[in-house]
């Protein structure tokens, strides 16, 4: 049987993103905003995909999955859910940034673009691109920061394009600091999986800059999250450090 499917998974967000990809183009692609957790609504979406391809799963010759930045807990849930298919189906698995891919549908614009995404706290998940052959090249580090911050950065920039959930959420804010920006929230940034048939492939997973890229994970080794700030449990844990107030 011919294994030319790939299949593509996002849970970096509270909504839960899912494709079927052929060789050039999206077969099926799904989007749940369920109130369920991405470890009760994956699986059944990987196989709603299947039945409405047509398809069975030895059809699928590689995984794709987002490793960040996001929700803690839910790229947990999605990293090892894709790497026991992987292991299952016998086919490779590659890791991309969500970032990454949000950038890539600008790829039009003829300035510098910031995709942001919320990172709760006040903050956003954030990093600049500007685009080179029809590909998103990152030309900061992906980071965490309080819009204020974000629009402090990005003031010296012309021609310069805002997009993502952060967009949403702070958009007041962006206006008033950035006033000759252009604004696109979430709804013209949506994480679609298609692109990433687009996306060059390397050997290893990588944070630095250039077009974003598809990291291969090798078998036996595991898939790295992209946790740009500590989890809540790890600042605790800090917190009662340097307090002396442990249960010991």
């Amino acid at each position: 049987m011919s294994r030319t499917l790939t299949l593509a998974l996002d849970c970096s967000s509270e909504e839960l993103f899912a494709a079927l990809l052929g060789p050039e183009k999206s077969l099926v692609e799904l989007t749940l905003a369920l109130d369920e957790p991405h470890s009760r609504t994956l699986m059944a979406a990987v196989e709603r995909l299947l039945d409405l391809a047509g398809v069975e799963p030895a059809s699928v010759g590689a995984l794709f999955v987002g490793r960040g930045p996001g929700s803690f807990s839910s790229l947990r849930i999605g990293l090892a859910a894709m790497q026991g298919l992987a292991q299952g189906l016998e086919c490779p698995l590659y890791t991309f940034v969500g970032l990454d891919l949000q950038a890539a549908g600008f790829s039009f614009w003829p300035g510098p673009a910031a995709v942001l995404t919320d990172a709760r706290r006040g903050q956003v998940y954030w990093a600049l691109y500007h685009f080179a052959a029809d590909r998103p090249v990152r030309e900061t580090p992906y980071r965490v920061a309080d819009p204020e911050a974000v629009a402090e950065f990005l003031a010296p920039r012309q021609n310069l394009l805002l997009a993502g959930r952060g967009v949403d959420l702070y958009g007041e804010l962006f206006a008033r600091r950035l006033p000759d920006a252009r604004l696109a929230g979430a709804a013209l940034a949506r994480p679609r999986l298609e692109r990433l048939l687009g996306f060059p492939r390397r050997e290893n997973e990588s944070d630095a800059a250039g077009p974003g890229p598809a990291a291969l994970i090798r078998a036996g080794k595991q898939a790295s999250p992209l946790y740009i700030r500590p989890s809540d449990a790890e600042l605790n844990r800090r917190k009662k450090l340097a307090t002396g107030d442990t249960d010991e």
